[in-house]
């Protein structure tokens, strides 16, 4: 059974902010980016144990997984099958303050 995907508020953010940065370099690129990102995130629904544990926060595992070079944190919640996806963070910034 496949489990459901909900994308966060603060991660809807970090794709329209990779949107921003990338429509005045290169806007076929953003585009493949963007679709790189979410085909990978699409993948968690049937395997959502895929990325590793980032760290325990507030008594939930944050789990860590990459497209290209963006780094998609994510937590499962089990009794309703759905991985939330927290923030989508390219891999040379510096550590997200926030991540729920």
């Amino acid at each position: 059974m496949a489990w459901k995907i909900a994308w966060a508020p603060l991660s809807v953010g970090d794709l329209e902010g990779i949107r921003r940065y990338w429509q005045p370099i290169e806007p076929d690129a953003g585009e493949i980016v963007l679709t790189a990102i979410v085909e990978h995130v699409s993948r968690l629904a049937f395997t959502p144990y895929l990325g590793a544990v980032y760290r325990t926060l507030r008594g939930q595992e944050i789990r860590e997984t990459q497209a290209r070079d963006y780094r998609i944190f994510y937590r499962l919640r089990d009794a309703q099958t759905v991985v939330e996806i927290l923030r989508v963070w390219h891999a040379a910034q510096q550590e997200p303050e926030k991540l729920i």
